[in-house]
């Protein structure tokens, strides 16, 4: 009890400080849905059961009056959790009546009501639903501390649904999506996972150029850091835009915007840098990028870039993306000015603005050392906040609840509604914006985003893979957006990514405790060193200023951040 009071006390001022194809019933067994890939995959442990138990995937999950309690958190767009159709529809099909226990609609204050409950040994919910406030470690603690079922055996066990979905993941994601979830001290395996596609296929920028400008200056598609100075320099002196004026802002980018950092798409030339990863790692062993060498020398150039006036301060300067660079992306005269910069064709153009029609894609450039020439991708997402609780007396149905959540057809309903209303099975030869087979054409694309009766409005507890990019497009006259995007995407991933990136790190609680410390404080002294160096109120060329950075980080636990991340690294690497 006074390692529970303890720990309450230690959250609240914590988190006071931080801000497939399910077989659906007779009547919804329609439409198409997406082969499967041909892939060489192992599962990991929790292993796949061998001979599948022919009671699983058969509904209803239980001939008995049951009910099942689960804790979730309020949502504002919801009107009513026990009237919602989403429940309905999960009450029809598994014969589970469920009841709702309410949290704040705030990921620290759900966790402190959570916390005080325990502090207070009042019973929990059968299961906690969609806790996006607890984090890995906390996750842990409860676990380890009792609170929360193990469910490592029940997916052998019990599971069919997930496995489903598990076979369209790859190799490296089905390993991921268990080492990431298991306790570091006790090898447990306490949230039911969440795994969504949804930006694994994001860069971290959008690199573009204004190609009409490339022919009034006479130059080709830049690929290499030196050809990019070369176009600069004569977008900069050539009028490209033939207004007559030197109005022209060479390159352009934002260090705090969505997939507009320029900045590090250059960087990325020099040696492989994802800042929202942080730590590398080659053999097995982490390394940070921003103390090499290589780094330096990409210091060294964009500061040339930066003097010379091809990267406009305004990169450091700009607050607002949806109006200040929307202004610049698209002046309101029709003049463009901008000749490269990273951007969203969606968020960054003004409306019926010509300027896009002038502007294509552009891939990673190459290598200027051996540690670069590297296109950074966000990655799938893998989160834990769904738990059974050990005063579940029917653990084994509340697991079979969340595992009939993972199915196609459950996620349809919860995401996009109900079919016939909100949406349809995809017809054969529709597609999705990439040309592949569609599996469902979205009908009220307002229902996610609108105060209803139809879902939860919450994606938690999902393992979705069979549905990635699943949604009908029209593209029998696609727009620029969808052009873009289709061009882009291919041009930039070419580049690849290392054999080894590092995403996510499982930390004990004390390691999270020393990292929690120490990381954001490295982070952001990283951002504005990087941007003293471009600027040039730090020389990247001057040893001293280069050498006094390097203090800094290591007065600030840089080493031992690392020799912190590696412990966990090599952990996760032996499960």
């Amino acid at each position: 009890m006074k390692k529970i009071i303890a720990m309450l006390l230690a959250l609240v001022m914590v988190l006071g400080c931080l801000a497939a194809c399910e077989k659906a019933p007779a009547e919804e067994t329609k439409g198409t849905t997406p082969p499967k890939e041909n892939k060489e995959t192992t599962p990991v442990a929790p292993t796949q059961p061998q001979e599948t138990n022919p009671a699983l995937g058969s509904l209803p999950l239980t001939e008995e009056e049951v009910t099942l309690t689960i804790g979730i958190m309020q949502h504002p767009r919801v009107e009513n959790f026990d009237t919602n159709d989403f429940t309905v529809y999960l009450e029809e099909n598994t014969g589970i009546n469920i009841e709702f226990k309410y949290y704040a609609n705030d990921t620290s204050e759900s966790v402190t009501q959570l916390n005080l409950e325990i502090a207070g040994n009042e019973k929990l919910p059968d299961i906690l639903w969609g806790f996006t406030g607890i984090n890995s470690s906390l996750m842990y603690e409860l676990g380890d501390d009792g609170y929360f079922v193990d469910l490592k055996d029940y997916f052998a066990e019990y599971g069919y649904w997930f496995w489903e979905e598990y076979s369209y993941l790859s190799a490296s994601e089905q390993q991921a999506i268990f080492q990431y979830g298991t306790s570091p001290a006790t090898g447990a395996f306490y949230g039911f996972p969440k795994f969504s596609a949804a930006g694994s296929d994001a860069p971290n920028s959008r690199p573009a150029i204004n190609t009409q400008w490339l022919e009034a200056v006479g130059a080709e598609m830049p690929t290499t850091v030196d050809e990019l100075y070369d176009v600069l320099v004569k977008f900069a002196t050539m009028d490209p835009n033939g207004n007559g004026k030197a109005d022209e802002i060479p390159l352009l980018g934002s260090s705090n915007g969505y997939r507009t950092d320029t900045v590090q798409w250059i960087i990325n030339a020099f040696v492989f840098c994802m800042d929202n990863y942080f730590f590398n790692a080659t053999d097995g062993q982490l390394w940070v990028p921003y103390t090499t060498d290589e780094y330096r020398q990409a210091m060294v150039y964009l500061n040339k870039l930066y003097k010379e006036g091809l990267l406009s301060p305004l990169t450091y300067t700009i607050s607002n993306l949806n109006t200040e660079y929307m202004a610049l992306i698209t002046p309101a005269d029709g003049v463009p000015i901008v000749g490269c910069a990273s951007i969203h064709p969606t968020s960054h153009y003004a409306e019926d603005s010509k300027i896009p029609e002038q502007i294509t894609p552009m891939g990673a450039l190459k290598a200027e050392t051996e540690l670069g020439g590297y296109a950074p991708m966000y990655g799938a997402s893998y989160e834990y906040n769904c738990f059974v609780t050990t005063d579940c007396e029917n653990p084994e149905l509340a697991f079979q609840l969340l595992d009939f959540m993972c199915s196609q057809y459950s996620y349809f309903r919860q995401r996009y509604g109900v079919e016939g209303v909100h949406w349809e099975w995809a017809k054969p030869g529709d597609t999705n914006s990439n040309g592949d087979p569609a599996v469902i054409k979205v009908l009220d694309s307002g229902m996610w985003a609108g105060t209803n009766n139809v879902s939860w409005h919450q994606p938690r507890g999902y393992v979705v893979a069979s549905s990635r990019n699943a949604t009908y497009t029209d593209m029998s006259n696609p727009t620029y957006s969808q052009l873009f995007s289709m061009e882009f995407l291919p041009k930039y991933t070419a580049a690849g990514e290392p054999e080894e990136v590092v995403r996510k790190l499982i930390y004990n609680a004390e390691e999270e405790e020393y990292v929690g410390s120490v990381l954001t404080t490295i982070q952001d002294y990283v951002g504005e060193a990087r941007a003293m160096f471009v600027s040039g109120v730090l020389d990247p060329n001057d040893d001293a200023a280069w050498n006094t950075y390097l203090s800094n980080l290591e007065a600030q636990g840089l080493s031992k951040l690392i020799e912190t991340a590696q412990g966990a690294y090599t952990r996760m690497l032996s499960n």
